[in-house]
């Protein structure tokens, strides 16, 4: 799941457009690796989601309540069930990675990936053409969500996101220039 982010603001962007391009390298992974805590984060830090997770379907969390006292007699009651979406293993929280920064006419571009194939459900929602069940949409890349099932072109930062990335990549800017 590839994310590639645009500058549109004013001064960061001819910032960037003014550095060398193994700076501007530079600065574009520092935006992604912000992009990629921030989605780790997220998973334990409801106020850095792009938006309110609903809570696991009655059914499912019945199913996983019930799987997990079983385990926890053989566990010897270690622990405790919670209600947790998306947690359950941690497979997809510690599956976020940056990708090197690459250019892409304008700048460069870092990506930020999940190898889950299950990460664009989560993050985007699943819909049913199928007729099988899809996961409701729970982001923790910090987008802007688009409709359910739907993944919006372009992708773009959420207002707390923009606000982030834009900080550590100016960080890194002012880093750079003082070396």
């Amino acid at each position: 799941m590839p994310i590639s982010i645009e500058v549109h603001d004013g001064a960061l962007a001819k910032a960037l457009a003014d550095l060398p391009a193994k700076v501007n390298a530079e600065v574009a992974l520092e935006g992604a690796t912000e992009i990629a805590s921030m989605g780790t984060r997220a998973f334990n830090s409801p106020r850095l989601r792009p938006a309110e997770w609903p809570p696991l379907a009655e059914s499912y969390n019945s199913a996983k309540k019930k799987a997990w006292d079983v385990s926890r007699k053989s566990n010897r009651g270690r622990g405790s069930y919670k209600q947790t979406p998306l947690v359950e293993t941690g497979a997809l929280k510690g599956s976020l990675r940056v990708g090197g920064a690459k250019p892409d006419g304008e700048g460069f571009a870092a990506s930020v990936t999940s190898d889950r194939p299950y990460a664009a459900y989560h993050q985007f929602g699943g819909n049913s053409k199928s007729g099988k069940a899809r996961p409701p949409q729970r982001p923790f890349l910090p987008l802007k969500p688009g409709a359910r099932g739907e993944i919006p072109k372009p992708l773009t930062l959420s207002e707390d996101g923009w606000r982030y990335v834009k900080r550590k990549c100016e960080e890194a800017i002012r880093r750079i220039l003082n070396k």
